[in-house]
């Protein structure tokens, strides 16, 4: 499916939204009063735009919208509010879309994901077994985290390139810059931008 508008995305959490309070999808006026949109034009060109691009099917009855299968399996976690981490905050109620790695940061070739070996980036807040999300992109500026591949071997570093060479630097202070110089013929590749973070805490 393709990647989402984030005016499609608040309309598509605005009908997950409406489903898991009332069982029922949202009629257009429904829609259009969570939406904001006084017109059942808009709402519709929203909603059309969402069948278009595989998240929901449209029927001629007044709750006529259906999600396609993939979305019925495949929403994501339910995100319940904001919560504060010094002081309770009452967020159970206040449901405002769901998680989904692929509607955050967008899809396959645009954006892919690495699993992250070793402890040599502590210092940017990546962790050995961390999913690494990577934004594809041939060139980074200096000082990005980046994935590079080195002979075809990828690492997760923060980049420089100038005066013919590059240079991955670690955020850890047990290990040390790598350089690599032009004249070396080392294969270099710069793989894309890390974007993200996926980690599952310990229990």
């Amino acid at each position: 499916m393709d990647p989402l508008s984030p005016r499609q995305r608040r309309c598509l959490e605005a009908v997950l939204a409406h489903r898991r309070r009332t069982g029922l999808p949202p009629t257009y006026r429904e829609l259009g009063r969570a939406l904001g949109i006084a017109s059942t034009n808009g709402v519709r060109r929203h909603l059309e735009a969402l069948e278009r691009k595989g998240y929901v099917r449209m029927r001629a009855t007044a709750r006529g919208l259906e999600l396609t299968e993939e979305i019925e399996g495949a929403v994501g976690i339910p995100v319940l509010g904001r919560i504060a981490a010094g002081r309770p905050v009452e967020a159970l109620e206040n449901f405002e879309g769901a998680v989904d790695v692929g509607a955050l940061y967008g899809t396959y070739p645009e954006v892919f994901a690495v699993r992250v070996v070793g402890d040599s980036m502590t210092g940017a807040g990546i962790r050995d077994g961390d999913l690494a999300i990577i934004r594809a992109a041939p060139r980074v500026e200096n000082g990005a985290v980046a994935a590079v591949a080195i002979d075809g071997e990828a690492t997760v570093k923060r980049f420089y390139e100038e005066c013919g060479a590059v240079t991955l630097v670690p955020a850890n202070p047990r290990y040390a810059p790598r350089v690599i110089r032009e004249e070396e013929g080392r294969e270099v590749r710069v793989l894309g931008r890390v974007v993200g973070l996926v980690r599952r805490m310990g229990t």
